[in-house]
């Protein structure tokens, strides 16, 4: 889920969050989550899960972890593939993201940019 900061407290931007579907997987409260692109660019999003502590009554959801995701830099190229590292229990989790996810992130990233 993509969407605007949800604690006035916390820096501005979007925030990507992620929710572990798979039983017993607990995401990475303290690693940035790694995009890779077909062009040996890589950026790394910093890990904003303590901003979850607002609406989990004190204490991080196991199953969820949420990054930093505004402007990336270099802008990621449209088109290009692009892989995602996530950071969880059970090691590194890869996913490769469809063209429509990278044309987001492009198009999110040239805008704040501008």
């Amino acid at each position: 889920m993509l969407f605007e900061r949800s604690d006035v407290n916390a820096p501005s931007g979007l925030r990507l969050r992620l929710n572990a579907e798979s039983s017993g997987l607990k995401l990475d409260h303290a690693l940035p989550l790694i995009l890779t692109d077909g062009n040996q660019q890589t950026w790394s999003l910093a890990n904003r899960s303590e901003e979850l502590l607002i609406n989990a009554g004190g204490a991080i959801p196991a199953d969820s972890a949420q990054y930093e995701a505004g402007c990336l830099s270099p802008i990621p190229d449209d088109g290009i593939a692009m892989q995602m590292i996530v950071p969880s229990s059970k090691g590194e989790l890869s996913f490769a993201l469809a063209p429509g996810q990278v044309q987001t992130l492009h198009s999110l990233t040239a805008a704040c940019a501008s």
